[in-house]
């Protein structure tokens, strides 16, 4: 069986926490574990997985592969790993197409596949590993078997699946209070986890019924990608922006015939909300959780977390209110579904200073740029080289954050590892080598003649 980790999204519901720069997989939790931590390691206890697959934005794998380095139990168990960059999101029918294409021809058609959001919490492993021990033998009848959840409250944020005992009759979406009050009490509704398990040929042959235009244009992306020596799938972005944006509820659940419901009661939470987030945390006595340096007077059922900045609520009832370097929140707990349209206002009204430039070579990330300096994340592809005066014009501190870098000036080489950095001023004539068997990742910071100076002054 193959582990497949979707983690990606805009992490626009629980931000400023999350954002599209750090979105909902990478929030550490109370045990101090990532959210992706924590389903590497839930992957890591099914017995018959033998290998985890991440499909996720080319932005994120760096950090990704910086959360995979604290799981012990992928090197004591053997696990391999495998991952596929979208160079944008195209929603979960894509993703989970190109899932079953790339194991259809690593490992063969009839390998099984278990699919795992990156973002949800699990509190039963137990009970979720004989769920998967039973799904799969239901996988390898050709069929498709969801996990749903049994509900303990009428949830107006969550999809639902309707069962005639194990027999999917229908997938329905977030429904109003009262449906969902009715959901409960005739019992044959359950929520949609989202959590899936098929073979590759079974969810291929699925696709080619009932959304044959997601999976033809991702064969044909498939054709134009490149497989790294690292088990690392680059999709090829120009072919990739041809495939139709779907849900796999919408593209394939809801229309196929073929489907099979393992009941479960594991304590599965999407905390999707920041009201089910702040329920994860210590309340005091008034209903109140608090993380940082804040002080709440006089107030009762309000969350607030803060990096480094004090906050003072006095006479508040039922907010949430979060800062961090990303932003400030102050919400209201019964308006939390609400945070997803705001936030794509907030992104209009102050879009991203962050910008994508690609070249023959590889490809700039600007981070940050103002009147002081200029912070570029840069990627050198496989056997790639470049020129550095002819696309940085500043002095430049050069920093790796993966791979090696080798540097050629005047016939000599010198080479850079992992957090070695190296000065590099304007105008010298410098080559830029990856002749590693790894993407080359490094962090530019251009400064002013001005900063540069006092650096050396104060040094």
């Amino acid at each position: 069986m193959q582990a497949v980790i979707l983690s990606g999204g805009a992490g626009s519901r629980l931000w400023p926490v999350s954002s599209k720069t750090r979105p909902k997989p990478f929030i550490k939790m109370q045990d101090g574990k990532s959210l992706i931590q924590q389903t590497l390691l839930r992957a890591c206890g099914i017995e018959s997985v033998r290998g985890v697959i991440a499909v996720t934005n080319c932005n994120f794998v760096y950090q990704l592969k910086e959360e995979y380095k604290n799981i012990d139990c992928l090197n004591e168990r053997n696990i391999e790993t495998h991952f596929i960059l979208e160079p944008f999101g195209k929603n979960t029918a894509a993703a989970i197409a190109f899932a079953a294409l790339y194991i259809y021809k690593t490992f063969g058609p009839d390998e099984t596949m278990l699919i795992l959001p990156a973002d949800h919490l699990i509190s039963d492993e137990k009970l979720f590993q004989e769920s998967v021990a039973e799904a799969e033998i239901i996988a390898k009848t050709k069929k498709i078997v969801t996990f749903g959840i049994k509900p303990n409250r009428p949830e107006t944020g969550y999809g639902y699946i309707e069962t005639d005992n194990s027999n999917v009759k229908r997938f329905v979406e977030k429904p109003s209070r009262k449906t969902a009050e009715n959901y409960i009490n005739n019992g044959n509704f359950f929520w949609n986890s989202g959590i899936f398990c098929f073979t590759a040929q079974t969810l291929l042959d699925e696709m080619e019924k009932h959304c044959p235009e997601i999976l033809r244009t991702a064969q044909n992306c498939m054709k134009d990608s490149i497989i790294n020596s690292d088990n690392q799938l680059n999709l090829n972005s120009e072919t990739f922006a041809l495939i139709p944006e779907n849900s796999i509820d919408y593209a394939l659940m809801e229309k196929s015939q073929n489907i099979k419901m393992i009941a479960c009661d594991i304590g599965w939470n999407d905390i999707g909300t920041w009201d089910s987030f702040s329920k994860l945390s210590n309340i005091d006595s008034n209903g109140n959780s608090i993380k940082g340096n804040a002080l709440l007077h006089k107030s009762s059922g309000c969350h607030v977390e803060t990096n480094d900045k004090k906050i003072m609520v006095v006479g508040a009832s039922n907010l949430v209110i979060v800062n961090t370097n990303e932003g400030t929140l102050v919400i209201d707990k019964n308006n939390t579904d609400d945070i997803k349209e705001a936030y794509k206002k907030l992104q209009n009204q102050s879009p991203s200073k962050q910008q994508i430039h690609k070249f023959s070579w590889g490809r700039v990330l600007t981070v940050e740029t103002n009147s002081n300096f200029k912070m570029y994340q840069i990627e050198v592809s496989l056997g790639a080289k470049l020129n550095i005066s002819k696309y940085f014009d500043m002095s430049a501190n050069w920093t790796v954050l993966f791979g090696i870098a080798n540097f050629m000036s005047n016939n000599k080489k010198s080479k850079l590892v992992i957090n070695e950095s190296k000065y590099i001023p304007a105008k010298n004539d410098i080559t830029l080598i990856n002749d590693g068997n790894n993407s080359l990742v490094m962090i530019v910071m251009e400064l002013s003649d001005y900063l540069f100076k006092s650096a050396i002054m104060f040094a």
